[in-house]
């Protein structure tokens, strides 16, 4: 028993010196040195450690090594790929009696990592073993065998090469920054606050990563198993499962990814984002067109270098949703976006909405200020500044889409399923908009907004097939004065760098035709009843006549010349009316300037009808602006009609009192064109003149012919 008392304490005397020794026996300078070798061996790269460097055994044996260094690659915008503050290696304890480094623990804190892909795509982390120095682009390459330095046989260039097969179980990052750049695209992100622990038991068996880091300001989460480091460096697949995110956005991915100079990743992706907007601003695209909502995105994802697509996919934004397939390619001067999407129903007004909830216009509130006294006094074409046109952005990407939806609701106003084709090429834009049902009618476009030059070009060709005419004007120009159904066609082009430049250069052509419909706002009939009590020097009708004036047909063609509508062949068949018209409406001066001539004719047809030009005429005068148009009728031109030709005046009159079955020819005609709208009768006075129109000074009869009008219908 003594014996074996005596050996005990021999043998922890024997450990006790070895735990003293060891640190004196290792040559930490030269494991420095000997480690520095190993790393430029193995990857072409300087490991520099320029402070002190320290072993201890107990609690368990450990190297720190301070101010570590880790060169980039050449031409790298970084100093250095990787530098930390202090590195701190867990060893195995058996291994350090022969003088060796078994490496159990690595730590890395404070570091700072900077990823790069160069203009040519060569990433950063690609590394050329035995890559010689500076001035020794003649050395040979090392023997993957025996690490003997070893030469491409051709260009005499060293050979990619990725890390030995190494056991890391654990590998902590405190306190780190993370940047990645890539100078093919000008993209720069960069992370802080990064811990993280991976797990990588052998290069070859899949390894375990969590993170957490800080991104513009969110705190970031990443877990991620499955990926095999020696597969990843080697730039082979291999498979990956990843969760990663913050408050605004969540990311999964399930498939397989490669690294290396061709990195590619295939396998079920998902996306979600409580706020699509905050996210677009957490991640810097801007919330100016994103709206305000939920996004979800799930598909199958294939991307490479040259190419990102989704396929079978579907996307959820603000409550609308998107499902098919959609690719990027990247190999062009510019990306290509491609696809087919299907959309259901498509609420317009809620995106617009949503959209302005993300971003409020800080203009807003200057602009809902009333305005200063001065401006109040100003013309309305100077009181609104010319909005800039710049279609500039249509360069940044092609496309070639195909787009079905369900429906398109805007403004009370709603499609049915709808067709349109996207075709984006250097700039210019075609839209082409398939036969849509629309207000129990259909629609069909042609659409063309060219941005490849310095000044933008729009083209537009419109078809147009029995839609109800009153909610689409309502919808599209907030005209409520007409109603009817409508067909029509137009072709329009104009070119200008503003929306005035653009008007003033529009020209084009079309036609419109309205049928059982009215006109809101002016009764037509009541202007003639008023017209003739007036220059027959009677009192104007009793009564007020609602303001609208029925028609059974309403058309016109016109030519657009330099924003500026003309048309000369302006009809409209009505009940007892029939109407011409000529004139003209700047778009740009939102000014009308026309000339309408209605008739009472002694017969009621309407649609169908014949255009009777014969019958008693009272031009009506229609100007002003659109928000405040004046109608008033031209009794001077009425007094010239007379003076022409008083006898054809008075057999209209008689045929007209012929046609009506006994009564007065004023009240037939109120009972027939009952519901016709208009300015109350009393708005033209008994005594002769109409009552002054918004548009200015009203027409006013000369005497003498006045006169003779009165003698004709007093006879």
């Amino acid at each position: 028993m003594k014996k074996l008392l005596i050996g005990l304490a021999i043998l922890v005397v024997l450990l006790a010196a070895v735990v003293v020794a060891v640190p004196f026996l290792v040559n930490l300078d030269s494991q420095k040195e000997r480690l520095a070798a190993l790393v430029r061996e193995r990857t072409g790269r300087t490991l520099t450690v320029n402070g002190p460097v320290s072993l201890s055994i107990l609690p368990r044996p450990a190297l720190q090594l301070e101010q570590v260094t880790f060169s980039n690659a050449p031409g790298g915008d970084a100093d250095a790929m990787a530098s930390l503050e202090r590195l701190d290696l867990a060893l195995d304890p058996l291994p350090l009696l022969s003088g060796e480094i078994s490496i159990r623990r690595l730590v890395l804190v404070e570091p700072e990592i900077a990823l790069e892909v160069d203009a040519q795509g060569r990433p950063n982390w690609r590394f050329e073993a035995g890559a010689p120095e500076a001035g020794s682009a003649g050395e040979a390459q090392s023997d993957p065998q025996s690490g003997t330095p070893q030469s491409d046989p051709q260009s005499g260039a060293p050979e990619p090469r990725t890390l030995p097969s190494l056991a890391l179980p654990s590998v902590e990052v405190v306190d780190g920054r993370l940047s990645w750049s890539d100078a093919r695209t000008g993209a720069r992100y960069q992370v802080a606050d990064l811990d993280a622990t991976l797990s990588a038991p052998a290069m070859d068996v899949p390894a375990t990563i969590e993170a957490g880091f800080e991104y513009g300001g969110r705190s970031v989460s990443l877990e991620a198993e499955g990926a095999e480091f020696g597969a990843l460096l080697a730039g082979e697949p291999t498979a990956l499962s990843l969760e990663a995110g913050a408050d605004a956005l969540r990311v999964a991915f399930d498939g397989r990814v490669a690294a290396g100079t061709a990195p590619s990743a295939a396998g079920r992706v998902s996306v979600a984002a409580p706020s699509a907007a905050e996210a677009a601003a957490w991640l810097g695209a801007g919330t100016a067109e994103i709206p305000e909502g939920e996004l979800s995105i799930l598909g199958e994802l294939a991307a490479e270098p040259t190419r990102i697509a989704l396929s079978g996919a579907t996307m959820e934004l603000a409550g609308e949703r998107v499902q098919g397939d959609l690719a990027v390619a990247l190999d062009g001067p510019r990306p290509a976006v491609s696809g087919q999407l299907a959309l259901g129903r498509v609420d317009l007004d809620r995106l617009r909405a949503a959209a302005g909830t993300a971003q409020p216009s800080e203009a807003a509130p200057s602009e809902a200020a009333p305005a200063a006294p001065p401006a109040q006094t100003e013309a309305p074409a100077q009181a609104r500044a010319p909005v800039p046109i710049d279609l500039g952005f249509l360069r940044a990407v092609d496309a070639d889409l195909d787009l079905a939806a369900d429906a398109i609701a805007s403004s009370g106003v709603e499609s049915g399923p709808t067709s349109l084709s996207v075709d984006l090429s250097a700039g210019r834009l075609a839209l082409v908009l398939g036969d849509t049902p629309l207000l129990d009618g259909t629609v069909a476009a042609r659409a063309l907004l060219d941005g490849s030059a310095d000044v933008p070009r729009a083209e537009l060709d419109l078809r147009l097939s029995a839609v109800q005419a009153h909610p689409l004007l309502v919808a599209l120009a907030d005209f409520d004065r007409l109603s009817g159904t409508m067909q029509g066609t137009a072709a329009l082009r104009a070119a200008g760098a503003s929306d005035e430049a653009m008007l003033a250069d529009l020209d084009g052509t079309g036609s419109l035709l309205f049928t059982d419909g009215a006109v809101e706002g002016v009764n037509i009939a009541a202007m003639l009843r008023n017209a003739l009590a007036t220059v027959r020097g009677e009192p104007a009708p009793d009564g007020e006549a609602p303001p609208r004036t029925d028609f059974a047909e309403l058309g016109a063609g016109f030519e657009v010349v330099d924003g500026v509508a003309r048309t000369g062949d302006l009809r409209m068949l009505a009940p007892l009316v029939r109407m011409s018209g000529e004139g003209s409406v700047d778009l740009r001066a939102r000014t009308v300037d026309m000339r309408l001539t209605p008739r009472l004719v002694a017969d009621i047809e309407g649609q169908g009808g014949r255009e009777d030009r014969s019958g008693l005429a009272v031009p009506i005068l229609v100007r002003g602006t659109f928000d405040d148009l004046s109608f008033a009728p031209d009794l001077a031109a009425l007094a010239r009609e007379a003076v022409r030709d008083p006898a054809a005046i008075g057999r209209q009159v008689d045929q007209l009192r012929d046609a009506v079955e006994g009564g007065r020819p004023e009240d037939a005609v109120r009972r027939l064109l009952e519901g016709l709208g208009g300015a109350p009768a009393g708005d033209v006075p008994a005594g002769g003149a109409p009552a002054e129109g918004a548009a200015g000074e009203a027409p006013a009869a000369p005497a003498d012919p006045l006169q003779t009008l009165r003698g004709l219908f007093n006879r």
